[in-house]
């Protein structure tokens, strides 16, 4: 069976449906992920291809990361290709699916994503700086049944240029839909390297472990106020035994 992956799955959908498209990019590394939402619970089962029906199959897809190694065709993994992870979407009222992987600097370029739904996606880096543009986001030309695109752009590293719709919170918002879409494209420059560390006070690392920076602070916190206490405790006994 012909898989179903996510631009194949918008087409079919018979009401409209929102998608976020986030891309962080931390300490010299990007983390991506596309959420499709679809909250009309009477769109869910209708029609010759029930919308239902295609989440199912989108989240029983593999789908490589990288374009030139993605094979519409083909739903088997192959080793030495790395895949999206995918799951379904099923909470609040919405029925969805979510796309999520992980690149390097140099892998982001042939993110399938961003390859499939933008035209000109242009990525570059260098010792200067990290460059994203795109042309218009043509997923909108393709599937006039997508609403709204929401992307989403975090980073710890210092933003030198953008043409965000909105900086929100430390986030990068632009807001696509069909009404706008062929006026709306993509600049985005950072610096090649974070400018603060990557773990802030009291903050986890992925693996619910305090990281060095946030031990280091703790343990600042801490000596001062050991120190503090035996200052004040020191004077109290010094002005009880006069």
């Amino acid at each position: 069976m012909k898989k179903i992956i996510l631009i194949i799955l918008i087409s079919f959908i018979i009401t409209g449906c929102d998608a976020i498209y986030t891309i962080e990019l931390k300490n010299s590394e990007f983390s991506e992920t596309l959420e499709i939402n679809n909250y009309d619970k009477k769109s869910w089962d209708n029609g010759e291809y029930p919308y239902s029906q295609m989440i199912d199959l989108a989240g029983a897809s593999s789908v490589a990361t990288d374009y030139r190694k993605e094979v519409p065709e083909l739903n088997e993994k192959k080793a030495g290709v790395n895949y999206y992870n995918i799951n379904k979407l099923t909470e609040n009222n919405n029925l969805g699916i979510k796309y999520q992987a992980k690149f390097t600097k140099e892998e982001y370029k042939y993110s399938t994503i961003a390859y499939e739904n933008a035209l000109e996606f242009s990525y570059n880096f260098n010792n200067k700086y990290i460059n994203i543009n795109t042309g218009i986001i043509d997923a909108f030309a393709k599937y006039s049944n997508l609403n709204n695109l929401t992307i989403k752009f975090k980073t710890n590293h210092e933003v030198l240029e953008n043409n965000a719709d909105e900086v929100k919170d430390g986030n990068y918002l632009w807001y696509i839909s069909q009404n706008n879409y062929q006026d709306k494209k993509i600049n985005l420059k950072s610096s090649p390297e974070p400018t603060s560390e990557t773990l802030n006070v009291l903050e986890l690392d992925n693996d619910n472990y305090f990281g060095a920076s946030t031990l280091i602070a703790l343990y600042i916190i801490l000596g001062a106020s050991l120190l503090i206490a035996s200052i004040i405790i020191f004077f109290k006994v010094k002005n009880s035994n006069r």
